[in-house]
């Protein structure tokens, strides 16, 4: 739901910068859009964009998006013919559409607004975009179209989600652990195929931090540093996006806005603190956390209180 949340917010951007085009009924103003695979063998390249939507809308420049480039959706221009609806049909002219390749990005978090709009399945009103959570997709417009005689699965119908690994892309499948190792002291799991790593072997909840590892976390989760000491040092998966605070994976963190944050105490390389909790990322004793609200117990040091100062009874001023 939130990759279709994310698509309806980018495509937004894009009819409204062609918002002077009209459609003729019957006109391939749609977009249809397909999950893909992208099997091109370049889909490790990263890029950092400054994305500029057309002058005069609610939406401002966001500078410092990431995407990697492997595609996660296409997109075809269709024209839609309503058989039946239980709602009755809505005539919105919208402009005409083309073929996109659409892929996963991540931009800085901004703050959640609302649009007013109108379409041709959902009415008119209000949608809420989550800005805040940094989840995007970037559509690119392609040339061509697709070939009839491509696929999306390679030969015999194997995919990323069919529990066999049976693609040499693949390290595991659902049931299928393939290489994952199963006797390592924390879980391990395998990504699923709506992931930016599908069918690779990924940590569900907890993950280390040291020198050349690749502690990779699955789904958009990063690896939150949770002691600060030591060269080899353990961590929690903490995901970006997130519903409710058991999403956060573990005590210290919840879901504000969207997006999972650090409370009070917690360590923040990488995470931001909790807004509405008064606290924010601080170093101490070589290490990031959000600072102390008065009352918590505080160990001596004044910096780990956000007042600057831990009183004799060991507590935050």
């Amino acid at each position: 739901m939130r990759s279709i949340v994310s698509l309806v917010s980018v495509l937004f951007l894009l009819s409204a910068s062609a918002r002077a085009t009209t459609a003729s009924p019957g006109a391939s103003d749609h977009l249809k859009c397909f999950r893909v695979q992208d099997l091109r063998g370049q889909t490790n390249i990263h890029y950092t964009l400054d994305l500029t939507p057309a002058p005069g809308g609610l939406f401002t420049l966001e500078s410092g998006c990431r995407v990697q480039s492997a595609a996660r959706n296409l997109c075809i221009p269709v024209s839609k013919t309503i058989v039946s609806s239980s709602g009755g049909a809505r005539a919105v002219v919208a402009p005409g559409a083309q073929t996109y390749v659409c892929y996963n990005m991540r931009c800085p978090r901004e703050t959640n607004v609302t649009v007013d709009l109108s379409d041709q399945l959902g009415g008119s009103g209000t949608l809420l975009v989550q800005q805040h959570s940094g989840k995007r997709q970037l559509c690119v417009p392609s040339v061509g179209a697709p070939s009839t005689t491509s696929t999306t699965t390679s030969p015999g119908g194997a995919f990323c989600g069919d529990n066999k690994v049976n693609q040499a892309s693949e390290q595991c499948d659902g049931t299928d652990p393939g290489i994952c190792p199963i006797n390592l002291p924390i879980p391990v799991a395998c990504d699923t195929p709506d992931s930016p790593h599908p069918c690779q072997c990924c940590l569900p909840d907890e993950c280390v931090i040291a020198p050349d590892f690749d502690s990779r976390c699955c789904g958009d989760a990063r690896c939150i540093d949770q002691t600060g000491v030591g060269m080899v040092r353990p961590g929690a998966c903490i995901p970006f996006t997130c519903t409710q605070a058991s999403d956060c994976h573990t005590g210290g963190y919840d879901c504000v806005g969207g997006g999972c944050c650090a409370l009070p105490g917690s360590f923040c390389a990488g995470i931001d603190c909790c807004p509405g909790t008064g606290s924010t990322c601080v170093q101490f004793l070589g290490s990031a956390a959000c600072c102390k609200t008065p009352g918590m117990a505080c160990s001596g040091f004044a910096q780990e209180c956000c007042s600057g100062s831990c009183n004799a009874n060991g507590t935050c001023d």
